[in-house]
């Protein structure tokens, strides 16, 4: 018996609609950002006082195997200067890790997402003297950075955003050089206990839609 004609005028049944801007198993993230030093306490905390704002830069290489989570390695550096009525202050700090993302969009133009990094952490702080005397307090130990961001996609393998986060850096063990001469111990207390960072990120994603 053929079908009943309603249901030939009917046609076929339409099909499942296409994600908007599907997420991607590959994300390639540049950085660059601005950070403000949060001190340790001690007799030489106004050293890491005086540092300025600290600029730099950080990549990230992660793999997002489903649309709400990511895990990758990164790898960050930045390096703030002061100038002072006694002479120069400048300090770096190099950081590498690994990092966590949990998403909160399946699809969409808007991808928001808050992150974890957990790594290892090296900061050096460094001042000259107008008479040129020159001294350097180094630390090293694990870090740790927690925040969020929003990216937006502006085209299909191009999202751009900004993230803000806390770095807290859980130094173990330091050195003090002046004089030619170092000297090894605890962190120092002009070293910065951690920074709140801000961040413009452009991120390239690769690979077939999940």
């Amino acid at each position: 018996m053929p079908p009943p004609r309603r249901e030939l005028d009917a046609g076929p049944p339409p099909l499942p609609r296409a994600p908007e801007h599907a997420r991607k198993p590959f994300e390639l993230v540049g950085e660059l950002g601005s950070s403000l030093p949060a001190c340790r306490s001690g007799p030489d905390a106004e050293r890491c006082s005086a540092l300025a704002p600290a600029f730099g830069a950080g990549f990230s290489l992660l793999y997002r195997s489903v649309p709400y989570f990511a895990f990758g390695g990164t790898l960050s550096y930045a390096r703030s200067r002061s100038v002072a009525a006694d002479g120069t202050l400048a300090g770096e700090l190099l950081g590498v890790g690994a990092s966590g993302r949990v998403y909160l969009h399946e699809e969409g133009a808007f991808d928001p997402y808050v992150e974890l990094e957990l790594g290892y952490g090296s900061l050096r702080t460094t001042f000259v003297e107008n008479a040129g005397v020159r001294s350097d307090d180094r630390a090293f130990g694990p870090l740790a950075r927690v925040g969020g961001g929003l990216d937006f996609v502006v085209l299909p393998a191009l999202e751009l955003g900004a993230a803000l986060g806390f770095t807290h850096l859980l130094l173990e063990r330091g050195e003090h050089c002046a004089a030619e001469t170092c000297v090894s111990g605890g962190a120092p207390s002009a070293a910065m206990a951690g920074a709140l960072v801000f961040g413009l990120r452009a991120k390239l994603v690769l690979g077939a839609p999940l």
